[in-house]
């Protein structure tokens, strides 16, 4: 059984008493708030090299939350200078986020609204930067704001079209700069094709995997160019450092003749066929500037390979590297000749920087790539000037024939200087024939092998 016992103290006991409380709670408080300025660190006080140093140890994260917290901050952040390597940008309305890739960190996502409680920013925490109308106006705020933290021009952009019902194209092209654009998805209207074909230059790179195009689809450019008394259209389409066209059966060949200065071209579902290779390749051999490095095009598992239709009328040279068959050809004009058989090049040819063609036909795929003339074929490339000027003596050898009179006529005195002609250029062709056998190259089924 508890007992309690009835303590009863004089007044000044009970004031000591009062005096002690009030002692202990002082010196507690004290204790808490020294306890407290051990845990905050006060970096806007600090000079700038070290709070620069601070700010760069700090995650991506951690930078765009130091920076949403005050605007004196935020431009503590920018003056660090941490550039980011590229921004992915992906479009899905209420689901778009942005993704930071900065060398040698974790990347860094941004929600624009919503997103996953993992460290990255969600979308009520990116708020105060998006006071647009419209999504696609929060982006363009909040990539802006993210972008003068992490500096680069390198903005990739993933169009979802078909999670893309509340977000303009329109409104997010006007307002975005961009260097990679993908698109995928079922379709695309028409105009927004065209705004985004309007954009078209040799600093941007486009992607297209949508399952349909809007019909009878073709972007043409005011511009034109003169080629060969043929007024060429350029189309803007082609207009790209790099492009990939998954659904390409509107294009036509004709518009690849448009092309100038691109990297590499990849068509996947077209309608062509092996006489348009043909007219490609023919374009090609006799245009004055660089088209492409690389020409891809897939034409499909039942597209029989037959080198008499892409070929025709072509000077080409069948070599084998890398385990599969390749056909080397060069530009028309890059080989000029004098009397004596000394090779020279035009002024023309000088100017174009990759003048060797190599074709090759690997799982129902035409591929073309160009290339230097003091590059790895600079064999193939003697070859072919030997092949070229060969073909022009076979050919003022049939003009010959076709002036000289048949029967007895053919001995009188007034066809020497033909009958002659014909003999210098026949010995002129063996002299080639016994160079292009000292480099190796047969005849075979009609077609010149190395």
């Amino acid at each position: 059984m508890m007992r309690f016992i009835n303590l009863e103290f004089s007044d000044e006991t009970t004031f000591s008493l009062f005096k002690l409380y009030l002692f202990v709670k002082r010196t507690k408080n004290a204790l808490d708030s020294i306890e407290n300025r051990k845990t905050r660190f006060p970096l806007a006080k600090l000079p700038f090299v070290p709070m620069k140093e601070v700010i760069r140890s700090m995650t991506v994260q951690e930078r765009i939350k130091l920076a949403l917290s005050s605007y004196q901050m935020e431009y503590f952040v920018e003056l660090a200078r941490v550039k980011a390597s590229s921004y992915f940008i992906s479009f899905k309305d209420q689901k778009s986020y942005i993704q930071l890739e900065v060398a040698g960190e974790m990347d860094g996502f941004v929600y624009l609204n919503g997103g996953r409680d993992d460290g990255n920013i969600r979308g009520k925490e990116i708020s105060k930067w998006c006071c647009g109308k419209s999504m696609s106006e929060n982006i363009a705020r909040a990539l802006e704001r993210i972008q003068n933290l992490f500096p680069s021009p390198n903005v990739i952009l993933t169009f979802h079209t078909n999670k893309m019902t509340e977000t303009s194209i329109k409104e997010l092209l006007s307002s975005l700069d961009w260097k990679i654009l993908l698109i995928e998805g079922d379709k695309i209207e028409a105009t927004d094709l065209d705004i985004i074909m309007n954009m078209a230059n040799l600093e941007r790179k486009i992607m297209i995997t949508l399952n349909s195009f809007p019909e009878n689809f073709t972007h043409e450019k005011v511009d034109s160019f003169n080629f060969y008394k043929l007024r060429t259209i350029i189309f803007q389409a082609f207009q790209f450092l790099d492009m990939e066209y998954h659904e390409a059966h509107w294009v036509r060949i004709e518009d690849l003749f448009s092309l100038r200065n691109s990297i590499s071209v990849t068509l996947m579902l077209n309608h062509f066929n092996c006489p348009h290779l043909n007219q490609l390749i023919c374009f090609w051999m006799e245009c004055t500037h660089s088209m492409f490095r690389q020409l891809t095009i897939h034409m499909g598992n039942t597209s029989p390979f037959l080198p008499n239709l892409i070929f025709k009328d072509v000077t080409y040279l069948t070599t084998s590297r890398r385990g599969f068959q390749e056909f080397v050809m060069l530009v028309s004009f890059c080989v000029r000749y004098d009397n004596d058989m000394i090779f020279r090049h035009s002024r023309s040819a000088t100017c174009l920087e990759f003048p060797i063609a190599v074709i090759s036909w690997i799982d129902s795929s035409f591929k073309m790539i160009t290339t230097r003339l003091d590059g790895e074929y600079s064999k193939e490339y003697s070859i072919l000037k030997l092949l070229s000027r060969k073909n022009e003596l076979e050919e003022e050898i049939a003009k010959t024939d076709s002036r000289l009179p048949v029967g007895d006529r053919k001995d009188d005195l007034s066809n020497q200087p033909m009958i002659s002609r014909k003999s210098d250029l026949l010995k002129k062709i063996r002299y080639l024939n016994n160079q292009l056998k000292d480099l190796q190259v047969e005849l075979i089924d009609g077609n010149v092998v190395l």
